[in-house]
């Protein structure tokens, strides 16, 4: 859970060490929580 919870993170411009280590203790629900989050602002928005 945690790599997928890294791979959300990432494609949405969040911080993806912190959100690896909240997908370690939280495990389904951080993807969840990230997935729900606004784009961050390093977010790849379209095509390019």
């Amino acid at each position: 859970m945690a790599c997928g919870a890294y791979a959300v993170a990432k494609s949405r411009g969040r911080n993806c060490r912190l959100w690896f280590a909240v997908g370690l203790m939280i495990g389904p629900f951080a993807i969840l929580i990230v997935a729900l989050l606004p784009l961050g602002p390093n977010a790849k928005k379209g095509y390019q």
